[in-house]
C-alpha cells in the first residue's frame, strides 16, 4: 500500500490524474495515474510526440465542506414541520435546545460526513520518459521505440 500524501495545508490527496477535468477518479497514487496516461499515449502512435513533453499530475483531495449554522438547520426543520402542523403565519421561534442539540448534530456531522467531490490540491510536473526509464524500463524497448 502506497504511503498517503498530504498537501501544504494538510489535506490528503486521495485521488491522482493527469487530466484536471476527469470526471471519474480512479487512481490512489501518483505513479498508477502516470502509468495509466503513458500507457495511453504508448498505444496511440500518433501521441508518441506527448512523451517528449512534461506530463503534469493533478492531486485531488475531497472537497472540504461548508456545514450550516445549528440555527439554520432549527430553523429550516421548524419550517418544515410549521408547514405542515402549523398554524397558518405563526411561526414557531426555536429554543435554546433546540439550538444546543443542532449545534451537537452538526459536530457529529461534520465529523461523520465524507465528501465525494474532490478538487486540485496539487499539480506535480513529471518528464515522461524519465519515468518510463525509472519505473518502467521494459516499455522503452517494446513500446516506446515501436513505430
Amino acid at each position: 500500500m502506497a504511503q498517503k500524501q498530504f498537501d501544504e495545508n494538510g489535506r490528503e490527496i486521495v485521488f491522482w490524474d493527469c487530466c484536471e477535468e476527469a470526471e471519474t477518479l480512479n487512481h490512489e497514487n501518483m505513479d498508477e495515474a502516470i502509468e495509466a496516461d503513458i500507457e495511453n499515449i504508448l498505444f496511440h502512435a500518433e501521441k508518441k510526440e506527448l512523451l517528449s513533453k512534461p506530463l503534469t499530475v493533478y492531486g485531488f483531495a475531497r472537497m472540504l465542506v461548508d456545514m450550516p449554522t445549528a440555527k439554520g438547520v432549527v430553523l429550516d426543520i421548524i419550517e418544515s414541520l410549521d408547514d405542515e402542523y402549523g398554524a397558518g403565519d405563526d411561526y414557531t421561534e426555536p429554543t435554546a435546545k433546540m439550538i444546543n442539540a443542532s449545534e451537537e448534530f452538526l459536530k457529529v456531522m461534520a465529523k461523520e460526513y465524507v465528501s465525494f467531490a474532490c478538487e486540485i490540491v496539487k499539480e506535480v510536473q513529471i518528464d515522461p520518459m524519465e519515468w518510463i526509464t525509472t519505473h518502467k524500463p521494459e516499455w522503452l524497448d517494446k513500446k516506446v521505440n515501436d513505430d
